[in-house]
């Protein structure tokens, strides 16, 4: 990255938000007795505080400058006072952005966001799924073209020599290495094989389009603008995924399978006790664990610092979180969901019934020449992904489940395996065509009540703990009582006893109870008040197994069983 420094920072003084550092106010020179914590912009220095940042002489650093910076600002304190060197630090990390001296002349990369509401339009009909392509296609009269525009972010709409996609793609900026070869954009596209760049037909503002006339149709693409004419970093947009199809199909089958995403888990610690600001010593003597799950597309939010709440490492980091440090007791991947961007979990014809459930009905039909039970097979997964305060009532969407599948002479609860997939059944057979990997079981797990001792001797019921645990890890580990012994449940019992298991889990001695674990009882959905629509089954019967849905089957390295 080219960046002229030739300019000075100019900030002001803003009111930042309280903090641990109560009456300081972060200037320049900052006065040591009085503390402050910045929420708005603050220098590569961490001495100045501002509302804005002026992008004529500055610049917005990306996260990697943001890094870099922070380590450079580690090295330059290190000889400081303690207290000071740590409140620049906090400093740093809490502000909104960081606010650099001198223009950005290279063109960013991952500044442009192509927007949802594109469309493929072919002599005034659609030609893809996507919501209200019919109404804007009736006005075209291009061959297959795709229609779509633009969000950018602050980087170019604030930058005079860019503004815009179009000042993004074709204007040639001030001190760019690249100056004098034309910049220009491409829309590249690509279906797994082979990629392919494409002409923009007309670019406008934040508006282009591009001829799609060699692309397949009946095949799905993933596309992108790239930057390619300076032939430099090649800084490029989001993508979109592309599918043609004839217009008078309708709703038709998408082939490959469905994208699948990662859900990751992690703790939060729940306390009670005290914090002597004088002796700076904490009294904390009772705790709770309360886990959360989270999309990696979309990380929990930062909270402000609370002792009594905490979602990451404060032994070692500090009470004050920030984005880039991991959350507390991580574990990547604790389990999988289907993709909220996979397009087919849209509901474009508005019928209230997302489109991969008809697809699937449909392509029955065409195969067998059957007309299954209509059955919705993928559900919202809805689940908090960080504490909520009363205030708060949005859940956020992390994926896709599929329902359960209940034998109805048992009672028993299935989830497909590609055993199913190469059977008879024609429901199973086209669904392995669209899931084509082995599902297992999610169970919901209760933590047993925790009573929080205060100093004075009362006590605080800690928050319930909820825990979502995969069916190859809970059958290592859970249990039911008979008598005295804890007893490995089989295919009937687990439908007929009520089960525990020790969390965090140790496959290998289940059944005894270690220092660092709690109890849990596997519930039914009927026992959650968030998500418990998504437990359905997929015929509306009980799975007497407590099953609460089907996901991806996959084995965590970290508890696979010998």
């Amino acid at each position: 990255m080219n960046i002229v420094y030739s300019f000075t920072l100019a900030f002001f003084l803003v009111s930042c938000a309280d903090d641990p550092y109560p009456g300081r106010t972060l200037i320049d020179p900052f006065d040591p007795a009085t503390v402050d914590i910045c929420e708005g912009y603050v220098d590569p220095l961490a001495e100045t505080c501002s509302t804005e940042c002026d992008l004529t002489q500055n610049h917005v650093a990306d996260r990697d400058e943001r890094l870099k910076l922070e380590e450079e600002l580690e090295e330059s304190l290190a000889n400081i006072d303690e207290e000071d060197r740590q409140f620049k630090l906090d400093n740093f990390a809490a502000a909104k952005d960081i606010c650099v001296p001198g223009v950005l002349t290279a063109r960013p990369d991952e500044a442009v966001f192509i927007n949802s509401d594109f469309c493929s339009c072919n002599n005034k009909k659609s030609e893809i799924i996507n919501l209200g392509c019919e109404h804007k296609c009736a006005a075209t009269i291009e061959g297959p073209t795709l229609f779509a525009s633009v969000a950018v972010d602050q980087r170019i709409s604030e930058n005079p020599e860019m503004e815009n996609l179009q000042g993004w793609c074709n204007n040639e900026l001030t001190n760019d290495p690249a100056n004098g070869v034309s910049p220009s954009c491409v829309f590249e596209v690509s279906d797994g094989v082979s990629t392919q760049d494409l002409n923009l037909a007309t670019i406008s503002g934040n508006s282009f389009t591009v001829n799609l006339n060699s692309l397949v149709k009946y095949r799905t693409y993933t596309g992108r603008l790239v930057e390619k004419g300076t032939n430099t970093t090649d800084p490029a947009s989001s993508s979109i995924q592309i599918y043609r199809r004839d217009p008078q199909d309708g709703l038709t089958p998408f082939p490959g399978v469905l994208k699948l995403s990662p859900i990751s888990q992690y703790t939060c610690i729940t306390r009670v006790g005290a914090f002597d600001p004088q002796s700076r010593t904490s009294f904390y003597d009772n705790s709770a664990r309360l886990h959360f799950y989270y999309n990696d597309r979309e990380m929990p939010t930062v909270r402000p610092p609370d002792p009594n709440l905490f979602c990451h490492d404060i032994e070692n980091l500090g009470y004050i979180d920030r984005p880039t440090y991991p959350r507390l007791e991580l574990i990547p991947q604790a389990f999988s969901l289907w993709d909220t961007t996979d397009i087919r979990f849209s509901d474009v014809n508005q019928d209230s019934r997302m489109d991969i459930n008809e697809i699937i009905e449909t392509q029955i039909i065409r195969q067998f020449n059957t007309t299954p039970p209509t059955v919705d097979y993928f559900v919202p997964f809805q689940w908090p992904n960080a504490p909520q305060s009363e205030e708060e009532s949005t859940v956020p969407t992390l994926g896709y489940m599929m329902r359960v599948f209940v034998d109805p002479k048992t009672g028993r609860g299935k989830c497909p395996t590609q055993e199913d997939y190469q059977g008879v059944d024609p429901s199973f057979i086209v669904l392995g065509q669209y899931v084509g990997v082995d599902t297992e079981a999610l169970y919901i797990a209760f933590r047993q009540k925790i009573n929080l001792v205060e100093e004075d001797g009362s006590t605080t019921e800690a928050p319930d703990d909820v825990l979502l645990i995969r069916q190859s890890l809970l059958e290592q580990i859970w249990w039911y009582q008979e008598g005295n012994l804890q007893v490995e449940p089989d295919e009937v019992t687990a439908g007929q006893r009520t089960l525990y298991f020790y969390y965090p889990p140790d496959p290998v001695h289940p059944y005894i109870k270690k220092s660092y674990q709690e109890l849990y009882t596997v519930r039914d959905r009927s026992a959650l008040s968030t998500g418990a629509d998504a437990g359905e089954t997929t015929g509306g019967l009980p799975s007497y197994d407590k099953r609460f849905g089907c996901v991806p089957a996959n084995v965590s390295p970290e508890y696979e069983s010998d």
